[in-house]
Formats: structure tokens, sequence, C-alpha cells
């Protein structure tokens, strides 16, 4: 064998098995976690485990998929391996993520833009839909029977209007904020009839009402 060739592959094994079990340590740098390995003196890639203490003192496992030091995608299981969370990473923010319920049902499902939530939908155990969020948009909560208790809108990230709903779907409050912070509020009674009409200059000020004509 060529003196050279049995050189470089002595070498090369010597490199591969002289690595050291990695010891992982996590720092905060400009809101990002990153995972160092400081036993190789390396940004870290791999899966790394975790175990804590979670619910009525039972065990949670975590393993989180690493690459170049940033998490790709973590996975939080129940017990038996039941998933509990999944959160998928971008450039080491949260992208997309999802809870769920011991049964397996979805408990809520949110995306992020740089680790800001701009968008959420929480579901009850039975599988109802009871909030949704759209950052910027509308924000919408739901009672247990499905039907929409309450409904804010938004522009520019800002307020514009809201209504709030019996159970049985009926108006009962409708109300519109303007640019000045004076918020105008209607009042409707069980039946849907509006009752009256308040102006407040804040939401703090006690509000200026006037009963509405029959």
């Amino acid at each position: 064998m060529n003196k050279n060739l049995t050189f470089v592959l002595l070498g090369t094994l010597f490199l591969a098995g002289c690595g050291k079990e990695p010891i992982i340590e996590t720092r905060h740098i400009n809101g990002k976690t990153i995972f160092y390995d400081i036993a190789n003196d390396e940004l870290f890639s791999g899966e790394h485990k975790k175990t804590d203490i979670g619910e009525k003192g039972k065990f949670d496992r975590e393993i989180i998929t690493v690459k170049d030091g940033q998490a790709v995608r973590s996975e939080t299981f129940y017990d038996q391996d039941k998933p509990k969370e999944v959160i998928d990473y971008k450039n080491g923010f949260p992208e997309e993520s999802k809870d769920y319920y011991q049964n397996g049902k979805l408990k809520s499902e949110a995306k992020y833009n740089e680790g800001y939530v701009i968008s959420k939908k929480i579901f009850s155990k039975e599988g109802n839909l009871t909030y949704d969020f759209q950052k910027g948009d509308h924000e919408i909560r739901y009672y247990a029977n499905g039907k929409m208790a309450e409904e804010n809108r938004f522009k520019n990230s800002k307020k514009v209007s809201s209504k709030r709903y019996t159970q049985n779907g009926i108006l009962i409050q409708e109300t519109q904020y303007l640019d000045d912070g004076f918020f105008i509020r209607y009042n409707y009674d069980k039946t849907g009839k509006m009752t009256n009409k308040c102006t407040y200059e804040s939401v703090w000020a006690i509000g200026h009402c006037e009963k509405v004509s029959e």
C-alpha cells in the first residue's frame, strides 16, 4: 500500500474518533435560541432530547432537531409518546406551532413571523373552534355550541369595530372606534332591537347615552 495513502487513512480515522460526547448549552442572541456544543466548541447539529415534569407530575419528553445551532423542529410528547406540541422553525424563529389534547385532538394552531404571532386558532376538546385570530384583520371568539360570541375587526393593527352576540346568535352590542379616541356603542335587547346609543371620549370615560326611538 502507498505510504502516503496509509497516512491519510489513519489521520482520517483519528479525527473521526476524537469527537467528544456533546454537552449542549443554550444561548440567547438577538431574540434567537442558539444551541452550542461546549464539549466540542462548535454549533450543535442533531437531536437534543429533554425531559421535564409536566401536568400532574408526569414527565413530558421533548425532542429538538437542531441544524447549525438553530432549532428546526421541536416535538413534545405526553406519556406513551402521545404528541403534545410541535413547533417548526425558520431562521431560528417559530414559524408554525400545533398543540394537542391528550385525546389526540388539535388544541390550537398558530403561525408566526419572526417569532410574532400573526394568526391563531383554538379548539375545544370536542374539536369545535373557540377562538380565531388574524393579526391586523380580525379576532373572533365562539361559544361552545359553535355560535359566534364576539367579533373584533382591525385596521393597521388598531381595533375599528367590535360586535357581541348571544348564544343564539343575536347581536346585543356593537362598537365603532374612531381615530380621535372616541367610540360609539350601540346596545340591543334580546330580540336584536336597538335600545340605546352611547358615545364615549375614552375607554375610561362615562358614556353619554341616548335612547333610540321606537
